[in-house]
């Protein structure tokens, strides 16, 4: 269906469509793996000839050599080992050689790899000693391909940088890469050479670890640090699932918490990652090759980022347009870098569910994949593509379309009212009917009982209600707004008139700006700043006594018969009266 896609969408004359490679050898998969592994996953094909067998506990028991107690459960094993299995592990890790090959020899720009199964889950020995499962991975596809093109082009390729943005942690090539990364830096250490690491890996993805009381937790469960010794940048993110409140409101506005929802997960979230810790990173890494562990995964409705928390929950959001997006923007610094060589690979994406259901069950179309992969080789393609959005998503809201029934649940949950529990109906605390009773003062046994009895309120002084208490609380508040405004406008009036009077002295209109400086913050006192006032406007009545609208109440300026009269005088006697207020 992908390729059948690209077929249809995709200008024949723009693409190159092959089938026609060898298989990954024994030496490419020992670059990544431990030939352990290598021997061990040989052998398990000889030894399927039917009916495939969960591999999880195949690898644990041969591999890790865990006691039969402490292995993973058959029933729960998510990975299987079929007799094509290792066929098709062997093909996808040699399509990515093949298309290195291509690429890096000058044949074709770019490439994207259509292969299965996906690999970035499979560490140096399969499966991680921390990971619960092998993730669908036998062999990991990108290692092998990125210790293929820097051996077999030792002049050409010394950078590889890896991308992945598959909603799963790529747990597995972190741990190749972080292994490769030490063992080449200790031998350039050896050899009196400043260590640099050759390889870079770049991961997004969902973190969602297990909280107390609960075991969940998002596979795999890692990627939640970074480590820039060896060029691991992990850039995990939030599931949709942990946002709060996200739902309209009734009358259909955005509630604030629905508002940072779109600020802060999903596809905002992701391109801001993208932008703020991939590009800068790729770019100052200059690799001579770009690998991209492509995973539509992420997909809005993809069942390899949903959780059944009652009702089907998406962990992202993601869709066509950026996966264009995506690729338009690693191939802008691969056309900086190495020449634009960019090998993309494809990792997860299994199809979105349908809102249509068959019985009890939800369905799943599978085209979904194909309308991303195709997307995504547009996006390789020419990197100013943009595409439309899709028609069968919303851009404006991740909510999930709920039937009927439950939809009709929550709006009643919204809209009814709690009544107290039935034991406390007609009874009150002896607390309160001692408080009631203090406050009406009732006389007669007869209306002490009715107080006691909830009958006898008319005594009771009337509450204020709540409304008007508010509305009083809003008109202080806008009397005070309204006073605050005109005083700072008598204030800008003052300092108008100040720099008009001192305009050939700007010197006098400087000083009194530091001075109302300090007074504003309290570090000199009021009478200083009368002081100060009278020194500099000596010879101006009007500008001195005009100051009193800003002293505060309590103080005022007055200017004795020599001051009033006195012109061009420096110094003066100040006095400090109370005013009337």
């Amino acid at each position: 269906a992908i390729l059948q896609g690209v077929a249809d969408s995709v200008d024949s004359s723009s693409v190159v469509i092959s089938s026609k490679f060898e298989r990954a050898s024994r030496e490419m998969l020992e670059r990544a793996h431990a030939p352990e592994y290598v021997d061990f996953v040989c052998k398990l094909q000889s030894e399927v000839q039917t009916a495939s067998v969960p591999f999880t506990p195949m690898v644990q028991r041969k591999v890790f050599h865990v006691e039969e107690g402490n292995l993973k459960k058959n029933e729960h094993c998510d990975t299987s080992f079929s007799p094509g299995s290792l066929n098709a592990a062997l093909s996808a890790s040699g399509a990515v050689c093949h298309a290195i090959d291509q690429v890096v020899g000058g044949l074709q720009r770019n490439a994207f790899c259509v292969v299965r199964p996906p690999g970035h889950h499979a560490g140096i020995n399969g499966l991680l000693q921390n990971a619960s499962s092998c993730g669908f991975c036998i062999f990991n596809n990108v290692a092998i391909g990125a210790m293929h093109a820097m051996a077999k082009f030792p002049d050409e390729i010394k950078r590889v940088a890896i991308v992945d943005f598959d909603v799963h942690h790529g747990n597995g090539t972190e741990e190749i890469v972080n292994k490769i990364n030490q063992e080449a830096m200790e031998k350039q250490q050896r050899e009196g050479k400043s260590p640099t690491a050759p390889l870079m890996f770049f991961s997004s993805h969902v973190y969602d670890a297990a909280r107390p009381g609960s075991s969940y937790e998002f596979y795999p469960g890692s990627g939640h640090q970074s480590n820039a010794t060896t060029n691991i940048i992990n850039a995990p993110m939030q599931p949709l699932w942990r946002r709060r409140g996200y739902r309209r409101n009734i009358d259909g506005r955005r509630s604030w918490a629905e508002r940072f929802y779109f600020d802060h997960f999903g596809r905002t979230e992701f391109r801001r990652v993208i932008k703020e810790r991939l590009l800068p990173a790729l770019r100052m890494f200059c690799p001579d090759l770009v690998l991209i562990s492509a995973g539509f995964d992420a997909s809005r409705r993809d069942v390899g980022n949903g959780r059944y928390m009652g009702r089907y929950c998406s962990g992202f959001d993601l869709q066509r347009q950026d996966f264009t997006w995506i690729a338009g923007q690693v191939s802008r610094i691969a056309n900086i870098a190495c020449k634009g060589r960019v090998v993309s690979v494809l990792e997860g994406g299994y199809g979105r569910l349908n809102d249509t259901r068959a019985g009890n069950a939800m369905t799943i179309d599978r085209t979904s994949l194909a309308r991303n992969c195709v997307a995504h080789v547009s996006g390789l393609i020419d990197a100013q593509t943009r595409l439309e959005p899709d028609e069968s998503e919303s851009e404006d809201s991740d909510e999930e379309k709920l039937d009927k029934d439950t939809e009709d649940k929550l709006n009643s949950r919204r809209m009814r009212t709690r009544r107290p529990p039935k034991r406390f109906e007609g009874k009150e605390s002896a607390k309160r009917r001692s408080r009631r009773a203090d406050s009406s003062g009732p006389d007669s046994e007869d209306e002490r009982a009715s107080t006691t009895n909830g009958v006898g309120r008319k005594d009771r002084p009337a509450k204020r209600p709540k409304r008007e208490e508010k509305a009083d609380a809003a008109r202080s508040a806008e009397a005070e707004a309204k006073a605050a405004e005109e005083k700072r406008s008598l204030a800008l009036q003052y300092l108008r008139r100040v720099k008009r009077k001192y305009a050939n002295d700007i010197e006098v209109y400087k000083k009194f700006l530091i001075i109302m400086g300090h007074f504003k913050h309290g570090s000199i006192g009021v009478k200083q700043v009368i002081d100060s006032v009278k020194s500099l406007f000596a010879g101006d009545r009007k500008l001195i006594e005009d100051f009193n609208t800003f002293l505060p109440p309590g103080y005022t300026i007055t200017l004795t018969a020599e001051e009033a009269g006195a012109t061009g005088a420096s110094s003066s006697t100040a006095s400090m009266l109370p005013s009337n207020d």
